[in-house]
């Protein structure tokens, strides 16, 4: 008997529930007071919950990213990488997604996984970004 929730179908899943959330993003991408107002929520929360290792780590960076982005202070990133972020937090921020978060324990699971997730696609993305920031003395 195989597993019930394979690699690859879990994967699409995680596509198919981040990319759900390209609509919202594209609703107020142009937005700057929208867009802070996103990225201050973001911030809050995300320092909130418990991550492990490198994801935990790279939270800063892609606040920061954004932000210069938005700002247009930093053009470098793509749009497939900011539109995948944006839709990866909004996912996080949802208050109903795949296992529900009030759940002890495992409610944060399915959200992590997604930044997880995303963090891997765009990681391309950072690593420029990166080193943007270390040409112009920002970190």
């Amino acid at each position: 008997m195989g597993r019930i929730f394979s690699k690859k179908a879990i994967q699409y899943k995680l596509e198919a529930l981040t990319l759900k959330y390209k609509a919202k993003v594209m609703e107020f991408i142009n937005d700057d007071e929208k867009i802070e107002h996103f990225l201050q929520g973001c911030e809050e929360i995300l320092y909130l919950v418990p991550v492990v290792g490198d994801l935990a780590s790279e939270i800063p960076t892609v606040i920061s990213m954004l932000r210069a982005h938005f700002k247009k202070e930093y053009t470098g990133a793509s749009n497939a990488g900011i539109i995948w972020i944006m839709a990866g937090m909004l996912y996080f921020l949802a208050p109903v997604d795949f296992v529900p978060d009030a759940i002890p324990g495992i409610g944060k699971v399915d959200d992590v996984a997604i930044l997880a997730y995303v963090l891997k696609k765009v990681e391309p993305d950072l690593e420029k970004y990166k080193e943007w920031q270390k040409v112009n003395c920002l970190r």
